[in-house]
């Protein structure tokens, strides 16, 4: 029988190699699971990186579209250096992004663009006159449980970064950064359907397309 000693030699060894590559927040290298990495610079004034090595949310809000008062219930935050508006600036429920496109594209493989986005709740948004309020329960309508292929890969990224929210507010509560994939010429449906603890409702459906 190996004595504990050299067994726990052996583990050392083994785990040398994972050790090794960890990730470190702080060196100047996006190393995963980190989303970015910005030495020093790191959650200071300025920075687009957290000081834990997470991408800074965008302060431009997607509402939706639906009844102004109840509109911020569920809204999104896109990842994008320009991110399509409508005539009254605010962001719109469709964005498109063309594969290899660095300022939309967060997946620098060919044949498919990668969206970056949160999903913020029961925060206001004074641009609607919508104030904020607690949120009851927040429900992922598509793509449904049913879904297959890329569809149900973007429910699975979906449901990993909601899985962890709780009736909150009000008082604004981001998701963790999603990265849903979409490949060329196709178009990925998201619908997510808040209810207020008063029982107001805000559904939102994103259009996602990869030119």
């Amino acid at each position: 029988m190996r004595s504990p000693r050299s067994l726990a030699a052996v583990l050392l060894v083994l785990l040398l190699p994972a050790l090794a590559t960890a990730a470190v927040c702080g060196d100047s290298l996006v190393e995963p699971p980190e989303q970015c990495d910005e030495g020093a610079a790191n959650g200071t004034p300025g920075s687009d990186c957290t000081a834990v090595c997470e991408e800074v949310i965008p302060a431009l809000r997607v509402p939706g579209g639906g009844k102004k008062t109840s509109d911020c219930l569920v809204e999104t935050v896109f990842d994008l250096a320009a991110p399509r508006v409508d005539s009254k600036g605010l962001p719109t429920m469709r964005q498109l992004c063309a594969d290899g496109d660095p300022s939309c594209d967060r997946d620098p493989a060919a044949g498919a663009c990668a969206f970056a986005f949160w999903v913020c709740v029961a925060g206001d948004d004074t641009r609607i006159g919508c104030a904020a309020d607690h949120v009851a329960a927040l429900q992922l309508r598509q793509p449904k449980a049913n879904a297959m292929g890329v569809a149900a890969a973007a429910r699975v990224e979906l449901l990993d970064k909601l899985g962890a929210y709780q009736p909150t507010g009000p008082g604004e509560v981001c998701s963790g950064r999603m990265l849903i994939g979409v490949p060329v010429m196709k178009t990925v449906h998201i619908q997510l359907r808040a209810t207020s603890g008063g029982g107001r409702v805000d559904t939102d459906t994103l259009r996602l397309r990869c030119e």
